[in-house]
């Protein structure tokens, strides 16, 4: 999953919207709320609207990239 990067302020309509990190649902509480965590295990977990997070492409989400 990518998460996305709320750091960018002001006019952005040109940047890319989502983070460069690679992370995991670690787990599904409600409706629209998850848990993720990095998908190499360093840093901590985290809760997200699912509206923050993106589906990686095919070539970013193999283990190799990890």
């Amino acid at each position: 999953m990518l998460v996305r990067d709320r750091t960018i302020w002001g006019g952005n309509k040109i940047q890319d919207q989502w983070g460069t990190g690679i992370h995991k649902v670690a787990e599904h509480l409600d409706n629209d709320t998850y848990v993720i965590e990095p998908a190499d295990g360093h840093g901590s977990a985290r809760v997200e609207n699912r509206a923050e997070l993106q589906v990686c492409p095919p070539y970013c989400a193999t283990e190799d990239s990890w």
